[in-house]
């Protein structure tokens, strides 16, 4: 593998030959009037003295190396020990390919716990509690720490007390490692209904006593790092899409087997991609990124999106979400707001950042509210951020030229952002054993603790607790009080019907709509129907959406009335159709068959042609023979219905095909050559499968698929010269980088392995075709 990844980050043949060169400005040097300063290591103090904040914070060491190195992730445990997540062999393939680092063997990475012995704000200990190779994540569970260390899920725990993993359980293996680290499944996160979901992963997981529950979820298509906010919902980010959301439960995309209801699981939260670095930022990937002046213009490197979820700091901070950009040396502060169940995200300050560091090496790629309601960062803190495999010659010449291979990493700093017009927080001491103390803990101002008093109560499964917490969950003036309370006796099987019912009128949206998730596995009692079935006409959106959700766990025959009632009411609101859609499964057919001969559905609207689409869809992919046959006839030029339900039908159908065609392995007949070479592409294919799967179906909002696309099985020079020039043109999906600085043979078995595999059936391209585009290519990206 370290081959393949050395020959991805550079090409023998000079500077001239990076693999992320997409044109001839990323090979080009920096003009003249920039003034690129110099890049030394600095010491803590010097770099914090180099770091533009906003007035009114000031920023503070917390660790630095040796104590850490190389940190990636952080939590806090209950009693407030920093466990922090290192990976020193980030980026290790360069050993090979940049002057002055020898080739080495990869190190291990490490999960170490650090302590502050005399309580003076720095961690002053430092404890070796696991080693690994490719760390992606921790979450702090009951009795241990749930890692993502790929190929595996494990839980580590500590047995005797000695701050060092000496139980290690398997929960999951033949997790993908891709190519691209930074594709890789990764960040799991728990949240408020007490599972614990992860990016690029298709299930969540609950540990309850010596029981893991697996259950399938929708993909979260993030890259690093996932938080949530005060009610649970989850937020993450794409490289070059600093804030998106899980704004609906993951968990009901796949609840239909016939249809998969991803609406609302991955949206855009954050509407302002552009940065606004104070200062010059040379050491990015591609020199077309940067402005005139050698500013970042859009996000490009950005990480680990958190919620601020404190106390330190003034109210009007409560719910931003803070992302690091690791590459622009700045963190972004983004005001949310809600409206109509829909998230939306803004720079808090017009062209600023909230942090800005002039230190080159200054990279935060990860933050979380802390026990004192201050926010802490983790600084990286290296010369080279970007992904080796996607390097240009622009990036390479500024780290030969300025020296930031030099050290290549053991080094990290974690800070703490301090508002200076309130003190810290004081933190909760809670006996060992003691688990009563944690209740009154779950009214907490800091989320950090709220979250914290749920796991402990929830891990105790202790019953005694149960009254005190469900007094919380009845009359606590705070909402998010109430909805912890709920969720925590959710988790200790303490919810009765009555505190269900009772908290499904309550006066907060958000509680209702948690109370409805939890009354879905009593539907069967007619007054739980009846309960739930009177928020129809509840006066927020969000909660009339999650009835649809609720209602789709029943099949009770006064429940299919309500829900297209509720549906007709709100089918033009954001989310709704996938909604009813996640609970139709089986009723398909006969729902599209009222749709079609009623006339309240019979007006041409795009809503109305979307639930059309989605029945056909998920009807087609059930795979009935009568049904398919019904589907026909409905979409035949011959059927007197109306035109547009005729369209929509065909339109449903043509999507179930598309999504099937990948299953296909039948492949064209192929000569001994031929399928040599297929199977070379099928290896190298490595590279691009982290984006665009293994099965060819891609990733919604971050890679299209490439089976059945017609581009892939199009005209051959089309699709050499995407990968040779890149593809910007989609604004579904962030842009491709070019794959030109791989050899026109790998290029040849690629492209000729995606257009026999899946189902596509098109001619082999030569490696003569693809040296013949590359003679011809201008260099610039597709418009």
């Amino acid at each position: 593998m370290v081959g393949l990844l050395a020959a991805v980050a550079w090409v023998p043949g000079g500077l001239g030959a990076q693999v992320g060169d997409r044109a001839s400005i990323d090979t080009a040097p920096p003009p003249a009037h920039w003034k690129i300063p110099p890049a030394p290591v600095r010491s803590p103090d010097e770099s914090m003295r180099m770091m533009d904040l906003q007035p009114g914070f000031r920023i503070e060491l917390v660790a630095s190396e040796p104590l850490v190195q190389d940190p990636i992730a952080f939590a806090f445990d209950h009693r407030n020990q920093l466990w922090v997540l290192e990976w020193p062999s980030y980026n290790w393939p360069l050993h090979d390919v940049l002057p002055g680092l020898e080739p080495q063997p990869t190190p291990v990475s490490r999960l170490v716990v650090l302590k502050d012995t005399d309580g003076d704000g720095r961690m002053d200990t430092r404890t070796v509690f696991a080693q690994m190779d490719w760390p992606r994540g921790i979450q702090l569970v009951d009795g241990g720490v749930l890692v993502f260390a790929l190929p595996e899920i494990v839980v580590l725990r500590d047995t005797d007390g000695d701050d060092k993993a000496d139980l290690r359980e398997v929960l999951q293996g033949g997790l993908p490692i891709p190519v691209n680290p930074h594709l890789a499944p990764s960040s799991p996160s728990w949240t408020l209904d007490n599972w614990t979901y992860g990016l690029q992963v298709d299930q969540r997981l609950r540990l309850a006593g010596d029981t893991t529950l697996k259950v399938p979820s929708g993909r979260l298509a993030g890259q690093w790092g996932m938080s949530h906010d005060d009610f649970g919902r989850l937020f993450f980010s794409y490289n070059q899409d600093h804030i998106r959301g899980s704004l609906v439960p993951a968990a009901y995309a796949t609840r239909n087997p016939h249809y998969t209801a991803s609406a609302g699981v991955d949206v855009r939260v954050g509407m302002d991609n552009d940065v606004w670095p104070h200062a010059i930022t040379p050491g990015v990937n591609r020199r077309a990124q940067l402005r005139d002046d050698g500013r970042l213009a859009a996000f490009t490197a950005n990480a680990a999106p958190s919620v601020y979820r404190g106390d330190q700091f003034p109210e009007a901070y409560r719910g931003n979400v803070f992302v690091g950009e690791s590459a622009g040396r700045l963190i972004r502060r983004s005001v949310l707001t809600e409206r109509d169940g829909i998230i939306t995200g803004k720079n808090a300050y017009a062209e600023r950042e909230f942090l800005f560091s002039h230190d080159e090496r200054f990279r935060p790629v990860f933050s979380a509210t802390g026990p004192d309601g201050a926010l802490y960062v983790a600084d990286m803190y290296r010369g080279i951020i970007e992904g080796h495999i996607f390097m240009t010659t622009f990036l390479r010449n500024q780290i030969v030229e300025r020296g930031l291979q030099h050290p290549f990493g053991g080094m990290g700093r974690i800070y703490r952002i301090v508002h200076e017009g309130r003190p810290l927080g004081t933190l909760p001491t809670i006996a060992p054993g003691n688990v009563a103390a944690w209740v009154p803990v779950l009214a907490h101002p800091n989320g950090h603790w709220r979250d914290m008093a749920q796991r402990m109560l929830v891990a105790s499964r202790s019953k005694a607790v149960v009254p005190a917490v469900r007094t919380l969950a009845m009359s606590h003036e705070d909402p998010r009080v109430r909805l912890h309370g709920l969720w925590t006796l959710e988790g200790l099987g303490g919810a009765d019907d009555d505190l269900v019912r009772a908290r499904l009128t309550d006066t907060s949206p958000h509680v209702r709509i948690a109370a409805l998730r939890v009354a879905e596995g009593r539907l069967p009692a007619a007054a739980m129907r009846r309960a739930v079935m009177a928020l129809a006409d509840d006066s927020d959106v969000s909660v009339r959406r999650q009835v649809l959700y609720t209602l789709g766990a029943s099949d009770a025959s006064d429940v299919g009335d309500a829900r297209m009632r509720l549906l007709r009411r709100d089918v033009a609101a954001p989310f709704v159709i996938d909604a009813f859609m996640s609970g139709l499964a089986g009723r398909e057919a006969q729902t599209l068959d009222t749709v079609v001969r009623s006339p309240s559905w019979a007006s041409d609207r795009p809503e109305h042609r979307a639930l059309v689409t989605a029945l056909a869809t998920a009807i087609s992919n059930e795979g009935r023979a009568e049904q398919v046959a019904a589907l026909r006839r409905l979409s035949s030029e011959s059927n007197a219905g109306v035109p547009w339900q005729r369209e929509a039908v065909l339109e449903g159908v043509q999507a179930s095909n598309r999504a099937r065609q990948p299953a296909t392995t039948a492949a064209p007949p192929r000569d001994a050559a031929t399928a040599a070479l297929v199977e070379q592409g099928r290896a190298a294919y490595a590279l691009c499968a982290a984006c665009h799967q293994a099965d060819g179906r891609g990733l919604p909002s971050l890679a299209p698929p490439l089976a059945g696309s017609p581009r892939v099985t199009g005209p051959p020079d089309a699709l050499v010269d995407i990968v040779l020039r890149g593809r910007d043109e989609d604004p579904a999906y962030p842009s491709m980088p070019p794959l030109a600085a791989l050899p026109d043979d790998q290029l040849s078995a690629i492209l000729t392995y995606v257009r026999q595999a899946w189902g596509n059936a098109a001619p082999a391209i030569s490696a003569d075709a693809v040296r013949a585009r590359r003679g011809s290519a201008t260099g610039a990206m597709r418009p």
